[in-house]
């Protein structure tokens, strides 16, 4: 049952990471490219 909440808990971490990683690049790439023109 413990283990359930804890693996539970580390895959949300994981979807949360990987949504403010996508969200971070797309913003980066955002910002590069109005400084190429």
């Amino acid at each position: 049952m413990l283990w359930d909440k804890l693996t539970n808990y580390l895959e949300s971490i994981q979807k949360s990471a990987k949504i403010l990683f996508e969200y971070c690049y797309k913003n980066q790439d955002d910002d590069i490219i109005p400084q190429n023109f």
